[in-house]
């Protein structure tokens, strides 16, 4: 019914950052984080700056840009419970997460709320994946939970419970397959880099 400031503002970052050659006012290169509203990470910026530049600036864009990065989660959510409970319902997950209003109405507007559970149902699908069908999707896994974490403020709590869980939880698993976490470690330390170079311009963050 009305476009929110919140859904405009994630596409005015993306263009300010076109506009001031990729860095933000404390001159970091690419950031993630953004003072809007509140020292908030998003990478889907990159995605809305990426949609806006191709199709212009306009509601449409903003939501269907935010429909495509929601589009994930019902898939991940079903391929979890296919992988990780063997449900014999697991192809029902898109048609109820659909019906739920919330979900309804956040996966189609351009918050970044939808987005960050999209992340977060993937990084909990590759895990399972990875626990009891492949160990190689220890990458998958890696990648996903860094995405949820660097998608919203309130995804740092999900995507840090659910790594911590799922080490103490299966850590004789962990302990066999040592070498499939090579790579996803290295990964796993390369994506801290944001993060700590954003603490060592606002340490009060």
């Amino acid at each position: 019914i009305s476009f929110d400031g919140d859904e405009a503002g994630i596409v005015v970052l993306g263009r300010a950052l076109l506009d001031n050659g990729f860095r933000d006012g404390y001159g970091i290169w690419f950031p993630i984080f953004f003072a809007y509203p509140n020292w908030n990470p998003d990478v889907g910026v990159y995605v809305h700056l990426l949609a806006s530049s191709m199709f212009g600036v306009s509601v449409t864009v903003a939501r269907v840009t935010a429909v495509a990065l929601s589009v994930p989660a019902p898939f991940a959510i079903a391929a979890a419970l296919k992988w990780g409970f063997n449900a014999r319902g697991w192809w029902l997950a898109p048609y109820v997460l659909s019906a739920l209003p919330i979900w309804f109405h956040l996966s189609r507007s351009a918050y970044d709320s939808a987005t960050w559970v999209a992340f977060f149902a993937c990084a909990v699908a590759a895990y399972y994946r990875y626990r009891y069908r492949d160990p190689a999707w220890a990458l998958q896994f890696v990648g996903a939970s860094l995405l949820t974490f660097y998608s919203n403020a309130v995804a740092h709590l999900f995507a840090v419970l659910l790594i911590g869980a799922v080490f103490v939880i299966d850590w004789r698993y962990h302990r066999e397959h040592w070498r499939a976490w090579r790579v996803p470690a290295g990964l796993g330390t390369i994506g801290l880099l944001p993060l700590l170079t954003f603490l060592t311009k606002n340490p009060e963050y």
